[in-house]
């Protein structure tokens, strides 16, 4: 009898767990002042913000994207417009597309990740984000407020502008020249970064769009590469691709070197080879081009800091520079900073990966660092260094470090003779023109200090020649002896 009560006392208790298991939850609040301290807080470069917000004008196949970087007239304060030409957003979805994190079925090509990107980034630069669009004949508008979100501790949307002079100018254009989507920051307060002590503000702003001009040239210098009719601007000025692996370095004894490798790993069963480029630029030194060269390095980072991983999605730059996992020792060690490597990500498995939610930063699991650690380690040709011996890729860029930089005393230059073909000299100077014996030739200038571009178009050689230089006169005459 005692049995019995006691079985029928530990049901009895089973019982009631299972009843009250569904009212043991309560909602989990959280504070919408409190919270907007926290996305105003998160660190994003004035560059990573807008290269956020220029993936979703990208995912909404967008052919013309603008940026405009300004001071608002009224307030001097300024104020940064993104304007594109892709599908735009419905009313309906115009609460969707504002929501934090909205799970929805997204594209493997996509750029967008999380669904936060857009708010998170345009909330770490401003106060007052709006976003406007126009499609189907409909026009659209939300604006996330920091201030009235912190006066009303609610999360609210505002269905009205500003009323700014930066909006007013803003709308005008956007409904003038007939763009999809507008994406408006006004009441910056990150402005206090870029400004410097001894600069005003305007030289100030300057230097940050310079920064924010190379950023973008080299987030999306792959896909603009393959994109040859989407054009990307700032200030009315087209971003040009900035390859940071000198493409255009082909000097046959001492341009960009690259081994192509693909690195298999296994993921949830699944067996991935990912893409892997291993790249050793030339010495500064030996660049056929440095200005071009040089300016990659003229970004948020600098030369020592731009050697390490180049880790990519979708051919969208994500993260650059640093050796992670200590792979070459000290990140900033200049004997390393030849060596660049590319990673491709496959964008299924971006959280495997380390993606993080803002898209600033990818931190690669151990597993994968020690396979690429296996990879950089082996012995491989990296023709023409050292004559094409097999060797690590540690050894390979260290040796063009130590051994390339140094000036050989003559250059072999190629001249055509008086009939046509090609004879070579040994000289350090650029070759004689037809006729003109090399002993007697004057002293040549140089011609890098003037020429800003080289284009090759199919059988045809384009220089771009600053003629306000000094020496200009000189290389016009020395050309013209070349003419037929």
């Amino acid at each position: 009898m005692v049995l019995k009560l006691v079985f029928i006392t530990l049901l009895s208790g089973l019982s009631m767990t299972t009843d009250n298991k569904s009212r043991d939850v309560e909602n989990w609040e959280s504070d919408p002042g409190g919270m907007m301290d926290y996305y105003q807080a998160i660190s994003y470069t004035l560059g990573q913000s807008i290269a956020d917000l220029v993936d979703n004008a990208y995912d909404a196949d967008a052919t013309e994207i603008d940026i405009q970087i300004d001071l608002d007239p009224d307030t001097s304060l300024p104020y940064i417009r993104i304007l594109d030409n892709g599908k735009g957003i419905s009313q309906d979805d115009m609460n969707k597309a504002m929501r934090l994190g909205l799970k929805r079925e997204r594209n493997e090509s996509d750029l967008g990740v999380y669904g936060i990107g857009m708010k998170l980034s345009a909330l770490s630069q401003a106060h007052e984000v709006t976003v406007a669009s126009h499609k189907s004949g409909v026009f659209s508008l939300r604006r996330i407020s920091a201030h009235h979100m912190r006066e009303t501790n609610r999360n609210e949307l505002l269905k009205f502008p500003t009323g700014s002079s930066a909006f007013n100018i803003s709308k005008t254009k956007f409904q003038d020249e007939n763009w999809s989507t507008m994406i408006l920051l006004e009441d910056v307060h990150q402005a206090s970064k870029w400004q410097e002590l001894n600069k005003s503000q305007n030289i100030s702003l300057d230097k940050e769009m310079k920064k924010v001009k190379i950023h973008l040239g080299l987030t999306y210098h792959r896909i603009m590469e393959e994109n040859k009719n989407t054009t990307l601007k700032l200030n009315g000025r087209q971003i040009i691709a900035q390859d940071p692996f000198m493409s255009w370095e082909k000097d046959i004894d001492y341009g960009t070197v690259k081994n192509e490798v693909l690195i298999p790993v296994q993921i949830e069963g699944e067996s991935i080879n990912v893409k892997s480029i291993m790249t050793i630029i030339p010495h500064n030194k030996r660049m056929t081009d440095s200005k071009r060269c040089n300016q990659i390095n003229a970004g948020y980072k600098k030369k020592n800091f731009m050697q390490g991983f180049y880790i990519y999605r979708n051919k969208r730059l994500i993260h650059y520079g640093e050796w992670q996992g200590g792979m070459f020792g000290e990140n900033t060690d200049p004997h390393n900073c030849l060596a660049k490597m590319l990673i491709d990500i496959p964008p299924k498995h971006s959280t495997w990966f380390g993606l993080g939610p803002t898209k600033t930063n990818v931190d690669l699991p151990m597993e994968f660092l020690r396979k690429i650690h296996s990879v950089v380690e082996e012995k491989r040709s990296w023709k023409p260094i050292r004559k094409g011996k097999k060797m690590s890729f540690y050894e390979a860029f260290q040796f063009r470090y130590n051994n390339e930089g140094k000036k050989s005393k003559k250059t072999s230059s190629v001249q055509p003779s008086q009939g046509g073909s090609s004879v070579s000299t040994s000289t350090s100077s650029v070759p004689a023109p037809p006729g003109q014996s090399p002993k007697l030739r004057a002293k040549t200038i140089r011609p890098k200090s003037i020429i800003s571009e080289i284009k090759e178009e199919e059988n045809k050689l384009i220089l771009t020649v600053d003629k306000s230089d000094p020496a200009y006169e000189q290389l016009r005459q020395q050309l013209r002896m070349w003419e037929p």
